[in-house]
């Protein structure tokens, strides 16, 4: 309701001049510009008509759209609003997820805790990639929420809400693989099977939804992966983009094949990894499960953007999970917290330095190995703060 009046609010407002590319449109303005097209009956696929209706909008140079259909529905509701003003309502949906997450994550580690929560918020806001995010107008937090949700639902037995969250992992597929896989092989090892039903009439339904706007849209999409750019060419913020960068472009071979077993790994954690007892994840007890579940659901998140071969700055938001650990036991007194989350300040204080001096985006992949390097040694030997404090 908050997000629907503030993009009434933002209706009313006057629109800058149209050539002038607004703070949160960077990136928004391609699916934007998508949703034109189709409106239009045009492919929102084709580099040319986009490019050009992109630089109407104030973008001076072509952002390809490699997304797959489902990354456009986000930015559905918006597309009645004039662009300037849909960027803002994009910008306002996008805080809506930051708060949403840091509520879910305040309420998995800390229930009691709640004075925790002010300092989570106003630390997301302050971080870099947080602000990318923000600024760019990105859809990375989607396959956060979603996973987050999920975990939520599952502690609280509502299957067929966590099936649907689930589903929010694949508007951006590549960043939600692992989290996927782990909830998908975790729900069908616990036979959840409202909630593998639920995520599967979800994604039926979103697929079926961008079909019923254009019939053609994922073949389109399919044959623009095949003639356009490669995303595999570019030299992004990961180990691959390093490697491939500064050695050779061999190496993008072993960065798949550790996405690869990243992901055996992830799924192999998820089936044998936990206890299986039948009241393992009752929400009034601390049990082993539970804590085991938020454990690793921390890690493959930061595992997520440390091993897919392809990722950007704003996609490290996938990292939050992590940083909230790090400060919550900072906040709890407990030494390893305080090296923790003076690690995470160090690399936030690395990642605004690095980006003032306009570093390529490949130098930036020790961030996230670190940020799981800290996060797997707070965890290592240690249980999480029990619910409610002492």
């Amino acid at each position: 309701m908050a997000i629907v009046t503030f993009v009434l609010l933002v209706s009313a407002m006057p629109e800058p001049p149209a050539s002038t590319l607004p703070w949160g449109g960077r990136d928004f303005v391609q699916y934007y510009v998508a949703w034109e097209l189709i409106r239009d009956g045009k492919n929102p696929y084709d580099q040319h008509l986009a490019g050009a209706r992109q630089t109407k909008y104030g973008r001076d140079t072509l952002v390809e759209t490699f997304a797959p259909p489902w990354a456009l529905l986000p930015s559905l509701p918006l597309v009645c609003l004039p662009f300037h003003q849909a960027v803002i309502g994009y910008i306002a949906l996008n805080v809506a997820l930051f708060i949403f997450i840091s509520i879910c994550w305040n309420s998995l580690f800390f229930r009691e805790r709640w004075r925790y929560l002010p300092l989570m918020l106003v630390s997301v806001f302050l971080w870099l990639p947080s602000l990318e995010v923000l600024g760019f107008g990105q859809n990375s937090l989607w396959p956060l929420a979603g996973f987050t949700g999920w975990i939520w639902c599952i502690t609280r037995r509502r299957w067929v809400s966590a099936g649907l969250f689930l589903v929010l992992t694949v508007i951006k597929p590549h960043i939600g693989l692992l989290p996927a896989i782990f909830a998908g092989v975790y729900c069908l090892r616990h036979r959840h099977w409202s909630t593998i039903l639920a995520f599967s009439l979800g994604l039926f339904f979103t697929t079926g939804v961008m079909i019923w706007f254009r019939p053609t849209i994922w073949t389109d999409y399919l044959t623009a992966l095949q003639s356009g750019t490669s995303p595999t060419l570019f030299y992004t913020a990961t180990l691959d983009g390093w490697l491939r960068a500064h050695f050779s472009q061999t190496f993008g071979y072993l960065s798949w094949a550790l996405w690869v077993i990243a992901s055996t790994l992830t799924a192999i954690i998820a089936w044998r990894g936990m206890n299986r007892s039948e009241d393992a994840l009752c929400t009034n007890d601390d049990s082993d499960e539970q804590s085991s579940l938020f454990k690793w659901s921390i890690v493959i998140c930061m595992a997520t953007v440390v091993f897919v071969p392809y990722a950007f700055p704003f996609d490290y938001v996938l990292m939050l999970p992590g940083y909230f650990l790090a400060m919550g036991f900072w906040l709890e007194n407990k030494p390893r917290g305080r090296v923790a989350l003076t690690v995470w300040v160090l690399l936030f204080i690395g990642l605004m330095l690095a980006h003032s001096a306009r570093w390529t985006h490949d130098n930036y992949w020790v961030v996230p190995w670190t940020g799981l390097g800290i996060t797997a040694w707070l965890l290592r030997n240690q249980s999480l703060p029990p619910a409610t404090p002492a």
